[in-house]
């Protein structure tokens, strides 16, 4: 497999663990804030050749063992890589602890990577409120889809996250509520992750120009809705 890039060191993807990080190429959503518009778009002749193979970066983690203790898996969206599987396999058994982020529209795929116990932790996006997924083009089966990939992390045995990127135009004041609305239906403890909007660089460029929340009002959120089920924090 090839990927579309190896960051060698993070410090920030798996917290608490040194790690690096691996990007897949493709995503099936548009985002129109997308941070890594580079990975969703089609590429270059330069950006194709630049891509990493599978092999390079298990070379470089195989020498790095010890110091290294952790793989986060992102894109693009990388379930839409059946090939990932066995990456991730590989990873898995040299001792890596091994995160995967996803969009939540592969539930069968991340069924049978929960069952093979290749992840150690997910980190799946809730982009918005579920009736305005179209903010993002998300297909009606999409949603469908990310509702099943929900259910399967709630009853998994591993620790996971959502996180919700907050874009004011695509997450209205309204639809914070009811995104804790579906996480407190799950029925278990759950943590949620509101992350700040970057403008400097979004898949659609009008973006770079909206205003992202104040950061009392983000503040604000996680005041009124920590709770015992709700471990909910900034990033």
């Amino acid at each position: 497999m090839k990927f579309a890039g190896l960051q060698k060191l993070d410090l920030l993807n798996c917290p608490g663990r040194v790690s690096a990080t691996v990007f897949t190429r493709g995503c099936n959503f548009r985002c129109p804030y997308c941070h890594n518009p580079s990975l969703v778009l089609p590429p270059t002749e330069a950006e194709l050749e630049a891509q990493v193979d599978e092999e390079e970066i298990i070379s470089y983690l195989d020498k790095r063992r010890g110091m290294i203790e952790a793989v986060a898996i992102t894109g693009g969206e990388p379930t839409l890589h059946p090939e990932i599987e066995g990456f991730m396999k590989k990873v898995k058994e040299m001792g890596f602890f091994v995160k995967l982020d996803t969009n939540g529209t592969n539930p069968d795929f991340l069924k049978k990577l929960l069952k093979e116990g290749v992840v150690d932790y997910v980190a799946m996006d809730f982009k918005t409120a579920i009736e305005h997924y179209d903010r993002v083009f998300a297909s009606s089966s999409a949603v469908e889809a990310f509702k099943a990939s929900l259910k399967l992390l709630s009853s998994s045995s591993i620790d996971w996250e959502v996180r919700t990127t907050c874009v004011p135009s695509v997450v209205t004041k309204e639809d914070f509520p009811k995104i804790k609305e579906v996480m407190d239906s799950l029925g278990v403890k759950y943590k949620w992750y509101l992350q700040a909007f970057n403008p400097a660089v979004t898949l659609d460029e009008s973006y770079s120009e909206e205003l992202a929340y104040e950061q009392g009002f983000l503040e604000k959120l996680v005041s009124e809705y920590a709770d015992e089920k709700c471990d909910i924090r900034i990033r």
